[in-house]
């Protein structure tokens, strides 16, 4: 895979990351780099893997196949996570973790993961989830796994006027419209 320690200001760009050991790519203690436009699949651990890292953009890359997340934030800040596909994983589409906070997550397609869709947990507090599209995945489509001592506050599902599409929201809200993309 591609992987980046305590580095900054850089682009990774058009990329296929298949079928490694570990995760396909992965940034840690790394600030103000762009991963754009990746193929990134059927790796061991994670897709896309941010680690103490802060202030990065994860923008248009397929994460799908992978053992645990399609993308992974953990103890990461003030990230941007958008208009990526995180489908297809063996655990969650899109893991925020431990301390993981004032992340902005977009326009994201985030289906058919075993477990949860978005999986926040352990502290990951004040972020940003709006317009994504999180549809058939296994356990439910938004988990906080407050079985696993979470105590995630602050965290928004809407940015006050638009939220994300949800695949079980006519079932439990059938009177709500649709505007075609967002519930």
């Amino acid at each position: 895979g591609i992987s980046l320690r305590y580095s900054s200001n850089n682009r990774i760009t058009g990329n296929n990351a298949n079928y490694n050991g570990e995760n396909g790519i992965s940034l840690v203690s790394s600030a103000n780099n762009t991963i754009t436009g990746n193929n990134v699949a059927n790796n061991a651990v994670s897709g896309i893997s941010l680690e103490s890292s802060t202030n990065n953009t994860v923008r248009g890359n397929s994460a799908s196949y992978h053992t645990y997340d399609g993308i992974r934030l953990h103890s990461s800040i003030n990230n941007t996570v958008i208009g990526n596909n995180a489908s297809y994983n063996t655990n969650n589409g899109i893991r925020l973790w431990y301390s993981s906070n004032n992340n902005t997550c977009l326009r994201n397609t985030v289906r058919n993961n075993s477990n949860a869709g978005f999986f926040l947990a352990v502290t990951s507090n004040y972020n940003l989830i709006f317009r994504n599209d999180i549809t058939g995945n296994g356990e439910n489509d938004f988990n906080r796994q407050a079985r696993e001592g979470s105590d995630c506050t602050g965290n928004q599902w809407d940015d006050g006027s638009t939220g994300n599409y949800w695949g079980e929201y006519t079932t439990k809200y059938p009177d709500a419209t649709n505007d075609g993309r967002v519930w």
